[in-house]
């Protein structure tokens, strides 16, 4: 008998005769997936809330050098945008890295705003899209 095979069906054997440390194998496997997952999802809580701040400030310096003669109020409303596209990519990412995969068409959407605003090259804009 090839010594692959004979290993597979030793290991068959041992997990037939002590059924229980592979159960606890898997539920330990669970546990630790699962705190994973939930160690993420309050990593992206921490995330989405300084996003908020983020375009809270950004928003803030846009209006001082509004008030100060600096930009025009078309000026003011394209620079809003743009941050809000960021905030919402970091958003819509720190969805996806959760499981949340139908979010993709949006993270493509955003990167294709981003690209056609100048906020991106054209070669990070295709290397972000081929990650997804």
């Amino acid at each position: 008998m090839d010594k692959e095979l004979f290993e597979f069906v030793e290991s068959l054997d041992n997990n037939a005769n002590n059924p229980e440390p592979a159960v606890d194998n898997i539920w330990s496997d669970i546990n630790t997936a699962l705190e994973s997952w939930t160690t993420r999802v309050l990593d992206a809580e921490a995330e989405q809330s300084k996003s908020k701040e983020y375009q809270q400030v950004v928003e803030e310096a846009l209006r001082r050098q509004q008030r100060d003669g600096l930009l025009t109020h078309h000026d003011y409303t394209e620079l809003v945008y743009i941050a809000s596209l960021w905030n919402n990519l970091l958003n819509t990412t720190s969805c996806y890295t959760l499981g949340c995969i139908g979010v993709k068409r949006d993270i493509i959407a955003i990167l294709l705003d981003l690209y056609t605003l100048k906020q991106l090259t054209k070669h990070t804009f295709v290397e972000a899209c081929l990650k997804l």
